[in-house]
């Protein structure tokens, strides 16, 4: 299963951020056949302010519902990784 690491700054509620967790824990089981008892996650509120993530010439505009994901994981194949950032952008965060 894999290690997954999600940062937000602080002003969610427990049941907005269940639901991100809970959305995140889905795209694993679906795309990395991760088995159902298998959830590894550490959810990180931050304080306004202490999270920075600036343009980097993307052209995106950063609000304060940023979410940062990083997911560690092993022998898993280059579609798989696709599938599982194309879901994550497009699910329900």
């Amino acid at each position: 299963m894999p290690l997954v690491r999600i940062d937000v700054q602080q002003g969610r509620s427990t049941t907005q951020l269940r639901k991100l967790a809970d959305v995140v824990q889905e795209v694993m089981q679906d795309v990395f056949a991760a088995p159902p008892g298998d959830r590894y996650q550490v959810l990180t509120e931050h304080p306004v302010g202490q999270v920075i993530a600036e343009d980097s010439g993307l052209g995106f505009r950063r609000t304060g519902d940023l979410v940062i994901l990083q997911v560690f994981h092993q022998g898993r194949s280059e579609q798989q990784k696709t599938s599982a950032y194309e879901q994550l952008l497009t699910g329900d965060l």
